[in-house]
């Protein structure tokens, strides 16, 4: 801060006694006049403007008739119903043809294993049999059936174990009587052969044996009628009609 020898001499302070009233600002005895409020500026309400606007905002707001008669259109009774009727129809039709050919692509797999028709089994891609009954897939493998046996499936109506009949009555009761061909895969009740019962290891239907003696797959007569030998309840060999009575 400077003191009074250090102010240059050619400054004159020099106030006025309203001046020095007013300072210095802690100890004034004088506060200066607080200056008055700007007046407001004259307010003034044009009605002819206010309701020109009104009008105006209502025109834009509420359309003419002339617009609504253009843009409005008259449908006869029924016409929309019956078009959302048929438009509904065909996009039922078409949905449905879409969950048909997905349904089918996701049918062929396996009811065992889940695998498709070109899964690699044994080092080699196994085909999947289809039921003639209830177009179930199911991989030979997964059946225990080998392949010499599935080829046979292929070439007949295959069914399913759940919906096997009997190859004689073609009836698909008495499961705990029926027999399977190892080659083909048919099933027999035991009683339509007059088998005593199951017989144990390999047996081979009267589609797929042959004679023991002559080696015949035909003989005379019918084949259902060939004999089935067995030792101790297994299955030795069949014997066509002719050479049974030898």
């Amino acid at each position: 801060m400077c003191g009074p020898s250090q102010l240059p001499k050619s400054v004159n302070f020099m106030y006025t006694s309203e001046e020095l009233s007013a300072l210095p600002l802690n100890t004034a005895t004088k506060l200066p006049e607080k200056l008055p409020d700007a007046p407001l500026p004259p307010h003034h309400q044009d009605y002819s403007t206010a309701s020109q606007c009104t009008s105006s905002s209502t025109s834009v707001l509420q359309p003419s008739s002339a617009s609504l008669s253009t843009s409005v259109t008259i449908t006869p009774p029924g016409t929309g119903s019956q078009q959302t009727a048929e438009t509904s129809a065909s996009d039922a039709v078409r949905l449905a043809s879409i969950t048909t050919t997905k349904v089918s692509q996701s049918g062929m797999v396996c009811s065992v294993c889940y695998r498709g028709r070109a899964t690699v089994k044994q080092d080699k891609p196994e085909p999947l049999l289809q039921c003639s009954h209830c177009q179930g897939n199911i991989h030979p493998s997964c059946l225990g059936m080998s392949s010499e046996a599935a080829e046979v499936a292929l070439t007949y109506p295959w069914q399913c174990l759940e919906c096997k009949t009997c190859s004689v009555c073609g009836d698909p009761g008495g499961e705990e009587e029926m027999v399977f061909c190892d080659h083909c895969d048919r099933g027999y009740h035991t009683f339509c052969l007059d088998m005593k019962g199951i017989p144990e290891g390999q047996w081979l239907c009267m589609e797929c044996c042959e004679c023991a003696i002559c080696g015949t797959e035909s003989g005379r007569g019918d084949r259902n009628q060939w004999r089935h030998e067995f030792i101790n309840n297994k299955f030795l060999h069949t014997l066509c009609l002719d050479c049974a009575k030898i």
